[in-house]
């Protein structure tokens, strides 16, 4: 049986999570562990593509890319450190991370056929889309107790960015995520919490954003709580959340531009209903 733990990023090289604390395996590593008959061959071929003479930085790209387009969560998660690591500038990371939805198709000289199919209303007049009246940057705050990693901070990062991107639509560069570890004399909370017990692990939350209506809030929640586990570990006990809602115009950022017509960031051309912000 190939050994995969002898084959993880070492703590001095690696930026990204293949092992939890307690030995425990995330990502594609723990199915490879479970089952050595696909594991071999992938590491096999994992190695012969970092030693084929690809630059680093062309690798990386591919990766990035193919995984947008799969929504390959941990690789696009490790591979985004990969790719920092390789030298590309933070703007192509964000760009090649963006997940497009448009189906490939070869090139072809000659115009495509005229489509058959029947014309959809602009979004404005589609039901499927909806205008926002309100939109803002979105900021969270995370409060816990002093001691934790680096790396640590950074998957609670990762996992709520992904959350926010997932069920709020948020474009990919507006993460302001902001870390506050206070002396454990500074953060007092009851052992046992609506009957749960909290550990010395728990964290506060506080995201502010536009409105949102509580469906959206609720999905929002779930999809945090889920990504905290999967990404850091965090047991949903150890996790509190807490929404402000803000008006747009409460927020000011160089650079920022708000598209007057739907109200939304300038780059998001079409909202889907159930993203919708609400007044």
């Amino acid at each position: 049986m190939p050994d995969c733990r002898s084959r993880l990023p070492s703590g001095e090289g690696a930026t990204y999570t293949a092992a939890l604390p307690d030995g425990r395996l995330i990502g594609p590593f723990n199915v490879m562990l479970r089952n050595p008959r696909l594991a071999q061959p992938l590491l096999e071929w994992a190695q012969a593509i970092a030693n084929s003479g690809i630059p680093a930085d062309a690798r990386e790209v591919v990766i990035l890319t193919v995984a947008a387009r799969w929504r390959a969560e941990y690789a696009l998660y490790a591979h985004t450190a990969g790719a920092e690591r390789a030298g590309l500038p933070q703007t192509a990371v964000v760009a090649l991370r963006r997940i497009d939805d448009t189906p490939c198709a070869p090139a072809s000289r000659s115009p495509p056929p005229p489509s058959t199919a029947p014309r959809q209303p602009p979004p404005d007049r589609n039901p499927k889309y909806r205008i926002g009246k309100r939109t803002t940057m979105p900021l969270i705050n995370v409060y816990l107790r002093q001691g934790t990693t680096p790396e640590h901070r950074r998957n609670v990062s990762a996992a709520l960015h992904k959350a926010m991107i997932d069920v709020l639509k948020i474009p990919h560069d507006d993460q302001f995520h902001v870390f506050h570890e206070v002396t454990p004399d500074n953060f007092h909370m009851q052992p046992v919490v609506f009957g749960l017990s909290r550990s010395e692990r728990t964290m506060f939350i506080q995201l502010s954003f536009n409105q949102r209506t509580a469906e959206q809030k609720s999905e929002l929640f779930r999809a945090i709580v889920n990504n905290l586990r999967l990404f850091a570990d965090v047991p949903e006990e150890d996790v509190m959340l807490m929404v402000f809602e803000t008006a747009r115009e409460n927020w000011w950022a160089a650079g920022r531009v708000v598209n007057p017509e739907t109200g939304y960031d300038a780059r998001m051309t079409e909202v889907p209903a159930e993203t919708a912000a609400t007044t």
